[in-house]
């Protein structure tokens, strides 16, 4: 595949509009940069944020993570933002037919 059929394929899933609105199934149109195919942002971001918000009042999560376990992910989340851990691992479940947490 050459880059151009990449960068088409890539906009065509992140793009589908032939489900009705408010379909389960619905991806709403994004505008996908060329960032997704070449690299990331991420350090850009970063520190564009550091101007405002210092080190320690960050909370970097690893998307695979997230999937893979989200209820460990979440109780992160509440420990950095100071609140109780209402949803942890035992409010996730392994789904065989999608082959992720649910």
């Amino acid at each position: 595949m050459t880059d151009d059929e990449i960068r088409s394929a890539v906009r065509m899933y992140f793009s589908r509009v032939d489900l009705m609105a408010g379909s389960p199934g619905r991806v709403y149109p994004l505008k996908i940069p060329d960032a997704v195919l070449t690299g990331s942002l991420y350090s850009t971001h970063i520190n564009t944020y550091l101007h405002y918000f210092t080190q320690d009042q960050m909370l970097y999560l690893d998307a695979t993570e997230l999937i893979e376990n989200p209820g460990m992910s979440l109780r992160r989340v509440a420990d950095f933002a100071g609140v109780p851990q209402l949803i942890t691992e035992d409010n996730f479940y392994f789904d065989d037919e999608k082959g992720t947490q649910a």
